[in-house]
Formats: structure tokens, sequence, C-alpha cells
């Protein structure tokens, strides 16, 4: 039987009480964990997502051609473009449509006002410093119960011949300040209401900058801008395992349910105690792998067949011995036996198993399989003593 087998034998056998409550302990902790994982698992709360929405707000420009001129014709509407010229189209005109799209459902009351800002302003590293600003409204407009979809279009219109004068005006009257003017087209949303059933109460920006040249404007940033939002709610769920505990639990349970009744039924049946033998055979190996650099394999030579022989209970022991006379033990590979020759004398131990004949009164050949132990400790086999083999002896008719 391999080591392991009658090790862990040998540990059941002496800690069975304590293996038996162990194995109840984690069979009650599987049958718990099945129990909570399947049977009640609880409620947890969590944040989840109530509602998404957006809110979108886009100016759209133009400026219409009112002077002669060799290009275009009066009239013109020139829409969208990047530069216009001021000798032929000194106005700027548009919209600002505002409008919000939901998950469900929503009801808005919406109110967007646009604004001119004129501003003076230095740069100051990555950011900017306002020297001085004014503004006034050029529009604005309102909106009840706006659903999704829906949109609030506030119109506006811009001189900007007369915005550059005013500039140039404001920047005389307070000394030709430091920096640069800048114009923005602002527009500011404020919703109030709800969406997807939540309470809703914002403010949202929207700038558009108007650069202005000695004999053109160009309006900038005039793509759509959408703001996106979510609302969010804590809810009570019922709680959900990872597939670890889904499994681990009734694992847990049947292993240690499965183990608790094998080890009853083995100690029942005696299958967990040792045998003389099969303790000997354990000590043995324990100590075959304890002492292996002590050990050499080689052939006993037959002179040393001839010595008288003393018996070593344990392989420990005649390492031990070995080690305090200065000798080395040799491992026979006939007989299988370990061998230490000292004075003269054959100090020897033969492992459970294994039957050798040596010494001044025996034959000088050893035997390793042919015959075995009984329980009792008879030695059975060919040349066992009181057996006969085919061949009549001496005395025999």
């Amino acid at each position: 039987m391999a080591r392991w087998r009658l090790r862990i034998r040998s540990q059941l056998a002496g800690r069975a009480t304590g293996v038996a409550a162990a194995l109840v302990v984690l069979a009650l902790v599987g049958a718990g964990l099945t129990y909570a994982t399947f049977g009640a698992p609880g409620t947890t709360t969590r944040t989840v997502t109530a509602s998404t929405w957006q809110t979108t707000g886009q100016f759209d420009g133009s400026a219409t051609v009112t002077r002669e001129n060799p290009v275009y014709p009066v009239g013109t509407v020139l829409e969208n473009r990047s530069v216009y010229l001021l000798a032929i189209d000194p106005w700027y005109n548009g919209t600002y449509r505002f409008s919000y799209q939901a998950s469900q459902r929503g009801d808005l009351d919406a109110a967007v006002t646009l604004q001119l800002v004129l501003r003076g302003v230095e740069p100051n590293g990555q950011e900017k410093t306002v020297i001085w600003q004014t503004s006034r409204r050029i529009g604005a407009a309102t909106a009840a119960s706006l659903h999704p979809g829906e949109s609030v279009v506030v119109p506006f219109a811009i001189d900007v011949n007369d915005t550059v004068h005013r500039v140039d005006a404001i920047e005389a009257q307070l000394g030709n300040p430091p920096g640069s003017p800048a114009v923005l087209l602002l527009g500011t949303v404020s919703v109030r209401g709800t969406v997807d059933g939540q309470p809703v109460e914002r403010v949202d920006h929207q700038t558009v900058s108007i650069a202005l040249g000695s004999s053109t404007f160009r309006p900038q940033d005039t793509g759509p801008v959408t703001h996106r939002y979510q609302t969010r709610r804590r809810v009570t769920v019922a709680r959900t395992y990872g597939a670890l505990r889904r499994v681990g639990g009734p694992l847990l349970f049947g292993l240690s349910l499965l183990g608790l009744v094998g080890l009853v039924v083995a100690g029942n049946r005696g299958r967990l105690d040792l045998s003389a033998n099969e303790r000997a055979r354990l000590t043995y190996e324990e100590d075959r792998r304890t002492f292996d650099e002590w050990i050499s394999t080689i052939s006993l030579p037959d002179a040393a067949r001839e010595f008288p022989v003393a018996e070593a209970t344990s392989l420990g022991d005649l390492v031990d011995f070995a080690i305090n006379t200065d000798n080395g033990v040799m491992e026979d590979p006939d007989d299988g036996a370990y061998y230490v020759l000292h004075d003269d004398v054959c100090y020897r131990y033969s492992p459970p198993g294994t039957t050798t004949d040596v010494g001044p009164d025996r034959d000088a050949t050893p035997r390793r399989d042919d015959a075995s132990t009984g329980a009792d400790g008879t030695v059975h086999g060919p040349d066992a003593p009181g057996e006969t083999s085919g061949e009549a002896g001496p005395g025999d008719d």
C-alpha cells in the first residue's frame, strides 16, 4: 500500500473524533451557505438609472447681401458661413433652437435668453483675464409644457458694423486698456419640470464667439451642443450570488457529509487502524526517506554472510548505529535488506515483507520474493522450516 494511504489512515485513526467534528462543522457551514444562497438570499439596495435625457442647443446664422457688388445680387442670403464681408452684408441674422429628448416622457417649462456680450480680454497662461465687459439682450422666448422632441426657437439680429463702432468707442473711453476685444453670442436656457417622472431643474449655457476684422466677421463654434443627463434612484432588489457560492455551498455540504459517513463506516469496520505489519511498513518508508543520504546501494560481500547477525528493530536504529560507529549503511539490491558491517558483525534491518538468510549456519543465497511472512510472524514458502519441496529428504521412504 502507498505510503500516503497508510499515513492518512494513521492520522485518521488517531484523530477520528476531531476530524468528525470538523466535518460536522463544514457540513453545517455548507448547509448554511446553501440555504442563504437559494432559500433566503435576502435583499440589497443599489443605485440604478431611472431615466436618461439630453438637451440640444444650436445656433444657425446667415447674412443678407444689402449693398451692390460684382459677386452677389442684393438680397442673396448667405447661410452658416465661416466668414462674412462687412462691406456687402453687415447684419448677422439667425436663430437659436433648443430641444430635448427623454427615454420615456417629459414635461418642461423652458425660458431662453440671447445676449450679445462685448468684452476686453487679456491672455493669462491657459486662461484669459476679462478687463472689461458689457452685454445686452437681443432675444428671448418661453415655452410651457415642452414635450420631448418639441423646440423653442429664438431669432436674433446683430448689426456687426454698429458692434464694431461700440467696441472702438468703449476701448477709447477706457483709455485703450491692454488685451483685445471679443464679441460673444450667449444663449441661456432655464428648464424646470419632470422628465421620466423625475423632477428636473437646470440652467445651460451655449456661446458663439464672433471674431471681428477690419472688413470681415467670423462666427465660430456654431454647431449643435448636447448635454446628457441621468436621473438615478435607490431600489431594493433580491441579493444575487456568484457561481462560486452557488456551487461551493452545496458542494461543501455534500462532500463534508459524504466524508463524515465514510469516516463512521470505516471506523465501525476497523478499516482505520493499521495492522502491526502496516505500522512497521509506514515507519520503514518514512525512515527510508528521512535517512536516504546515509544509505548506499551495495551488494553485501560473500564473506560478510559468514559474520554473526544482529537484527535492528528499525531502519532508523540501524542508521543511528552506523552514524555512532562511523560506518555506512548498505542496501543490498538482492534481498532488499540494510546492513552495517562493524567488528566482524553484520548488523541488519529487514523491511517488512522481506526475508534474508545470512549467517555462518545458513545458506548464503538471499531470498526476497519467494517467501512471505504471515500475520503471526511465521515464514511461509518453499524454503520455510517444516515445509517440504518436491524432492524426498534423507529420512523419506
